[in-house]
């Protein structure tokens, strides 16, 4: 589910930034996406555009996902230890035309600041929809536990600065449907 706009208040006491723009850029991976990597993507999209008004603009490529040594004695107690993933894929084929998602250039997208709206003269509430709503979400590589019942990955969305949230999440495999587990490493909200 995304953002109200009751978290707008919120927003103006904690503050996130987009990831460095200088930082290397991982590896594309040869290896594509499995078709439970995909399942989970579009089952998290699904939920997390749950009563939404339209689609999410969606980063074309994945993020690298690197967990922390106390996400292993936590949420991902189950997880291997090399469970990292420096490589990333790209998302157009994998997801095609999602009806949750736009999928967009991650290097030339441009999340416009609440701010921005509200120098036009906007309300702070619809502020706060107009920057939701051209926000971006960011998904991390997804890894499963060692029975490939559960997966963990993270997500970021951006939607300006002082705006956005963001979680590593775990996904369980039930009757053949991934489901969002109440499990999480951290969240983050802006």
């Amino acid at each position: 589910m995304r953002f109200l706009s009751a978290c707008a208040v919120v927003a103006f006491l904690c503050c996130s930034t987009l990831p460095a723009q200088d930082a290397p850029k991982p590896e594309l991976s040869p290896v594509p996406l499995t078709s439970a990597q995909i399942a989970v993507y579009k089952a998290f999209l699904a939920d997390y555009n749950k009563g939404s008004k339209g689609k999410l603009n969606l980063a074309d490529t994945t993020d690298s996902f690197q967990p922390d040594k106390d996400n292993f004695t936590g949420c991902m107690k189950d997880f291997s230890r090399s469970s990292k993933s420096l490589k990333v894929h790209n998302l157009t084929q994998a997801l095609g035309q999602d009806p949750n998602a736009n999928l967009v250039d991650i290097d030339t997208y441009k999340v416009k600041d609440m701010g921005k709206w509200m120098e036009q003269g906007q309300t702070l509430d619809t502020a706060v929809d107009s920057a939701i709503s051209a926000g971006l979400l960011i998904l991390s590589e997804i890894t499963f536990d060692r029975t490939g019942h559960y997966a963990a990955f993270s997500y970021s969305f951006h939607c300006g600065n002082l705006c956005g949230n963001g979680a590593t999440i775990i996904y369980k495999l039930t009757n053949g449907k991934w489901l969002r587990t109440k499990r999480f490493c951290g969240y983050w909200l802006s």
